[in-house]
Order: C-alpha cells, then sequence, then structure tokens
C-alpha cells in the first residue's frame, strides 16, 4: 500500500527485484548511487508504479541527495523508500548491465566507502547534524581518525538497535565503561528490595565475590523477593520498565583521574567543578527527576484471573473491580510456573520476607505439608485458617500476606493502595 494526501494506491503482482542506478553528472559532484526497484500494478487503474530502496546503506549526506532527488516524484512520504508513476523511472534512473551493488557505488568522497544494505538510514530533518551527539562524535572522530560519517551511520544502526535487541534478548548492554538493563521493573524497586530484605544481611552479602554470594542470596530468598509484584510498575496495561546503568571499573577509573586533576587546583576550584556540572546539566536532571517521579507514582502490580477463561494477568492496583476487562480475583491457580523455579511470581505472594518489620514470625511446625497452600480459596486478606477453605485432612499451616500488619491482621502492601503512591516502607 502506498498513501499520501490525494490518492490511495493498492499495488499488486510485483516483479523481480532489479538493480538501477541513480546517478549525478551534471554541477560539480559526480556520483552514482545503487538502488533496487520493484515494479508494481495498481488494482484500481492499472498503472505501473516502481518501488525503490537504496542497495546500499547511505550515509546521512548521500541519504538527503536520494531524497532531493527522488522524494518530489514519490507518492508517498517515507524517506526511506519512494513509490513513483513508472513515466518518471527513465527520467530519474538508469537500469544497470549488471547485479552486484558494488560494482555501481561511486562517491567522490573518499573517506565514506561503501557500506553493505544492512539497515536504512534515515535523517529526520533532512540535515546530517541533526544528531543530538554530533559533537560526540565529532569528537570521538577527531581522536580516533575515524571519517565523522562513517560514526554518524554506525552510531544511528547501534541506537535503532540497542533497546530492541535488550528486549527481545533480556541482556545487559556493555559499553565499556557502563553497562545497561533494561528491567521490567518501577524507578524504585531497589528501596523496596532493600526494605524488604535489610535486615537478612543484603549488604553484606552483596559484598562478596559472585561465587559466594549466589547460595547466601538464593537463602534469604531473593529471587523471589525480586519477582514480587511490588517491584512491578502498570501503565497503558502492561508493565513498565526502568534503565539502570552500571558503572565499570574502567568509568571509576576516569572519574578518579578527573576529580584528581580538579582537586590538584585548588578546593575553592573543585567546589565550583561540583557546581558547574550541576548547573551545565540542570535541564537533563530535571528530566531525571520527572520521569522517575512519573514511575514511582505508578500503580504497583497484581495477579488477576479472567473471570471469562481463567487466564491469568499482570494488572494495575488501582480499579480492582475491573481492569482492562479482568476482574480482581485472589482466587488464583497456586504457581504459574514450576515451583521448582525460585524465580516465581507466586512464591513472590506468599514469600514470608515482609516489609513490615515488626510481623510476627511464623511458628515452625514438625508436620508442613511438602506442597503450598491451595491459594484458590483464600478471603480477602489472604488468610486460610477458615476450615470450610481447606480439604478434609489437609494440614499444614497458611502463608501470611507480605506486609501483614501485627495488631491490625490487614495487609500493607502495595497492592492495597489505591491512589497508585508508594507506601511508606520504615
Amino acid at each position: 500500500m502506498g498513501q499520501c494526501k490525494k490518492i490511495t494506491l493498492e499495488l499488486i503482482d510485483p516483479s523481480d527485484r532489479e538493480l538501477w542506478i541513480l546517478n549525478n553528472v551534471a554541477g560539480e559532484m559526480e556520483w552514482e548511487l545503487p538502488m533496487f526497484l520493484e515494479w508494481r500494478r495498481d488494482k484500481g487503474t492499472n498503472e505501473q508504479y516502481a518501488l525503490i530502496v537504496p542497495a546500499v546503506s547511505p550515509y546521512p549526506t548521500q541519504a538527503m541527495a536520494i531524497r532531493s532527488r527522488l522524494s518530489p516524484f514519490s507518492v508517498t512520504e517515507d524517506s526511506n523508500r519512494w513509490i513513483i508513476a513508472g513515466q518518471h523511472i527513465p527520467h530519474l534512473l538508469r537500469k544497470a548491465p549488471g547485479i552486484t551493488p558494488r560494482r555501481y557505488y561511486r562517491w567522490p568522497d573518499e573517506a565514506m566507502p561503501l557500506i553493505p544494505a544492512a539497515m536504512p538510514v534515515s535523517v529526520e530533518d533532512g540535515s546530517p547534524e541533526a544528531l543530538e551527539c554530533d559533537e560526540f562524535l565529532q569528537h570521538v572522530s577527531k581522536r580516533s581518525e575515524i571519517p565523522l560519517a562513517v560514526l554518524r551511520v554506525v552510531w544511528q544502526a547501534i541506537c535503532s538497535d540497542a533497546g530492541k535487541w535488550m528486549l527481545k534478548n533480556n541482556k545487559s548492554l556493555d559499553f565499556g565503561f557502563v553497562k545497561l538493563l533494561a528491567l521490567p521493573f518501577r524507578a524504585n524497586w531497589k528501596e523496596i528490595v532493600a526494605a524488604k530484605l535489610g535486615r537478612s544481611g543484603l549488604a553484606s552479602i552483596l559484598g562478596m565475590s559472585r561465587k559466594a554470594r549466589r547460595q547466601q542470596l538464593q537463602e534469604i530468598d531473593l529471587p523471589a523477593t525480586l519477582c514480587s509484584l511490588d517491584n512491578v510498575a502498570i501503565s497503558d496495561n502492561c508493565m513498565q520498565y526502568v534503565i539502570e546503568a552500571v558503572p565499570t571499573p574502567r568509568f571509576t577509573a576516569d572519574c578518579n583521574r578527573a576529580e584528581g586533576r580538579k582537586m590538584a587546583a585548588g578546593v575553592e576550584s573543585y567546589v565550583r567543578s561540583f557546581e558547574d556540572a550541576v548547573e551545565s546539566q540542570y535541564d537533563d536532571i530535571i528530566e531525571v527527576l520527572k520521569e522517575n517521579s512519573r514511575k514511582v507514582g505508578m500503580p504497583y502490580g497484581r495477579l488477576c484471573e479472567s473471570p471469562s477463561d481463567g487466564s491469568v494477568r499482570i494488572v494495575p492496583t488501582v480499579g480492582r473491580e475491573v481492569e482492562g476487562g479482568v476482574k480482581s480475583d485472589r482466587r488464583l491457580p497456586a504457581y504459574i510456573i514450576s515451583p521448582h523455579s525460585p524465580f516465581s511470581v507466586e512464591r513472590a505472594q506468599s514469600e514470608q520476607t515482609l516489609v513490615h518489620p515488626k510481623t510476627p514470625a511464623l511458628s515452625s511446625l514438625s508436620d508442613l505439608q511438602s506442597e503450598p497452600d491451595d491459594l484458590r480459596g483464600c478471603d480477602e486478606s489472604g488468610r486460610l485458617d477458615q476450615p470450610s477453605l481447606r480439604e478434609a485432612g489437609a494440614v499444614g499451616m497458611p502463608m501470611l500476606d507480605a506486609g501483614q500488619g501485627e495488631t491490625s491482621g490487614q495487609p500493607m502492601l502495595p497492592e492495597h493502595a489505591t491512589n497508585g503512591e508508594s507506601p511508606g516502607l520504615a
């Protein structure tokens, strides 16, 4: 489909992909760029159109040149492909005698070698200098002697795919000086986890080596604590993500060297450098505060079962009667993933590690059943001590809701908040 303000086309019967050449032989700069072309027919009028895309990844200046030649004749506003009526093609391009794009790439700037057509590069406002990071790229180009045009293309390619790759693969992205992680948590998830496990020696365990701390973290039930829906922020009926940045030793060393040079200049100068750092990044700092405030105020998550098909979803705590067409219901299956995994949402829902520091510990029983209690029959507070909720002959002791108060007997977790604000974690 190709669409503009005046006409709508339904293009059918695509032909084989052909190689054509877009060139400029007039003026001071002569160049040739290979283009892929597919002939198509409009179903309504039977007129012939050509779908054109670059056969190489163009540099920003090349993308501008292509757009200036083809966009006036295109029926679409797409900056990476063009649909042009067949009668214009002979006046704009010429058919290549061969089929290899690199044989028909010619650009006067030798610092702009051919880049295979891995991805299209779009120039949003028509200017290759439009990148916000261009000042940084110019610095890297000067230090490394890598052509600026090459850096721009590579940078845009990385920025285009970095977030998608992290979300798809659930992996961190190591930039050498910092490691970025995309996590399905709310902005203040670290404070919530620290409040739950603060008395379990979390800080000292984290200071151990990776091998030594893994077993210790299992023993204090960190995996289940992380999987608690208290750490989730819900917006637009889906979980929101945060980007966490972990500085590497390289960045720490760079900081120490930079700060050492500032301190050598004197105390007054050092204090002023701190003030300058805050002042120069003031607008960006405000954006950080704004984003953090927005995400901290988002509703927490909770598990709900659909009354129609019994499927389980994670929904916001606000509007508990009906949220996204799913009725809130505490009658849930015992587990939604294998109970053998420590990373379990249901395990986190019934965890004994509490937010409230004064919650009484459960008494130990010698005949605790090996399987967890079925939570489908619990009342609104999560208690399973009503005789009618247990099968005959069942043994064991019900787990308290995380955050159940010592005297009131009512849960105090974020799942019972009504305004989406984070409760106190004293």
